[in-house]
């Protein structure tokens, strides 16, 4: 028996249009043209297609006809379909310039397998495949295939695929032509999990990766405004409901050093030392790192919405983080969990269970090393709509630059001021969500930092 090739041209589907393509000046022959008018409406099989600009305008058009596909691929304009009658079963997409059929050989005695790069989810009324690795993405609208692909995650040789699960022959095409199989011999290991490069990445990283940048998906990159017309963006700083504590600012005169000295001396220092930090410190080093500088109106017509500046960037100035101080010895506050109002400058109490918070803020230190005598953690959230309202596909990859940028800036602002600064490399979002009064999907922490008088370090540290 030979080789099975998976993908490309073997199984029989049907061409469409995007419908979002506009063609132009693509059709340039009565040959090409009606084609063209055929994927636009119903869709036909590579070789109808062909037959009609072969039938029209000679075997020359065909030269012409394989530009023009060519040109369609570029622009990512072509859906592929399987039918069952005038039902589609599957459609595969592509999301990339990048996208063309693919097809390899299938030994028959290999094991083919899903990658393990493909995640599913629901999209309307279909099963969506996709992933960080392929350049197109397959939406199922037929459960008696979609039922089956638990198949392809153990492996399965292709002998049995066609005794035992024929209906998803077609499927599996599919999947060889976005890329979205690999295969491995008898009792072995794929190619794919062999492959150095690959096995360095978490699933949910490359996932992550590839849809917060361009090139391998379609989503709209920029301000799109898409949920401006279900919800509002939240106001532009967060306020708190309990007694307000003003904090101070600092002085005018007191001296810093220069800012390339700042930057030589820039630690992270995870000890602090026996005598606290100030209230006045605290106070000083929120209102450099943190506080809000000038707030504005911008009218996007037809979206009018707050804006911020502050001393670090945020994309599209919407700064959807929010500060909170937990606080375990701090000279001039008690201790407890407070809320940094950015506009006002000034500190409101969170109700907290405060044996739980400090369980948290120890698991949290955990990993740094850090003694249990800490005085200050900062616990940053993102009020995620304040950036998702106007941002689609980059929006939770902005947040998370924005969290590298105000560590910078809150590490250069506690060298100056001679504390201690420590960022922490991850936190229990849902617990601290709880302990907080927020939610995980509303506003939930994506970093926290370290903060307190300097003590005596053991070792240098990044």
């Amino acid at each position: 028996m030979p080789d099975q090739i998976v993908g490309g041209a073997e199984h029989p589907f049907i061409q469409s249009l995007r419908p979002t393509v506009t063609l132009g000046a693509d059709a340039s022959t009565p040959g090409i043209q009606a084609a063209l008018d055929l994927l636009s409406t119903t869709g036909a099989t590579p070789n109808t297609l062909s037959d009609i600009v072969r039938q029209a305008d000679g075997p020359p058009g065909l030269q012409r006809w394989a530009w023009t596909l060519t040109g369609l691929f570029r622009r990512a304009a072509l859906r592929f379909h399987l039918r069952q009658g005038e039902t589609d079963q599957a459609i595969l997409t592509p999301v990339s310039p990048r996208f063309r059929p693919s097809s390899y050989t299938l030994p028959n005695d290999a094991q083919l397998l899903l990658s393990r790069f493909v995640h599913t989810h629901r999209v309307g009324n279909a099963l969506r495949l996709e992933s960080p690795l392929a350049h197109a993405r397959i939406d199922l609208y037929d459960p008696t295939i979609s039922s089956t692909l638990s198949v392809l995650s153990s492996g399965c040789d292709w002998q049995t695929i066609q005794q035992s699960y024929p209906g998803l022959i077609p499927l599996i095409h599919f999947l060889g032509m976005a890329g979205m199989v690999t295969h491995a011999p008898p009792g072995g290991v794929s190619a794919e999990d062999q492959d150095t490069n690959l096995l360095a990445w978490e699933y949910h990283d490359l996932l992550f990766h590839g849809r917060s940048r361009q090139g391998r998906h379609d989503g709209v990159v920029g301000g799109s405004f898409h949920a401006a017309d279900r919800s509002e963006p939240g106001p532009v700083a967060k306020s708190g409901t309990g007694t307000p504590i003003s904090l101070p600012r600092r002085p005018p005169s007191q001296v810093t050093p220069t800012f390339f000295h700042t930057l030589d001396l820039r630690r992270s220092m995870r000890a602090h030392g026996s005598l606290p930090i100030t209230l006045d410190a605290l106070g000083a080093f929120l209102d450099e790192s943190c506080r809000i500088r000038h707030t504005q109106w911008v009218d996007d017509d037809p979206h009018r919405y707050e804006v911020s500046t502050r001393p670090y960037p945020s994309g599209g100035a919407t700064y959807p983080l929010e500060i909170y101080p937990v606080v375990q010895q701090c000279q001039g506050l008690a201790q407890g969990a407070y809320h940094y109002d950015a506009r006002a400058h000034l500190l409101t109490r969170v109700p907290d269970p405060w044996p739980q918070v400090v369980s948290a803020v120890e698991a949290t230190i955990l990993a740094s090393g850090t003694t249990p005598e800490w005085n200050v953690l900062l616990v940053i959230t993102a009020r995620f709509a304040r950036t998702m309202w106007k941002y689609q596909s980059l929006a939770y990859a902005l947040i998370l630059k924005e969290v590298g940028a105000l560590y910078q800036t809150m590490y250069l602002t506690a060298t100056a001021m001679g504390l201690a600064p420590c960022a922490m490399g991850t936190g229990d979002a849902d617990r601290w969500a709880t302990l907080l009064g927020t939610s995980l999907e509303t506003e939930s922490s994506v970093g926290e930092f370290l903060l307190g008088s300097p003590g005596e370090q053991t070792s240098p540290t990044a």
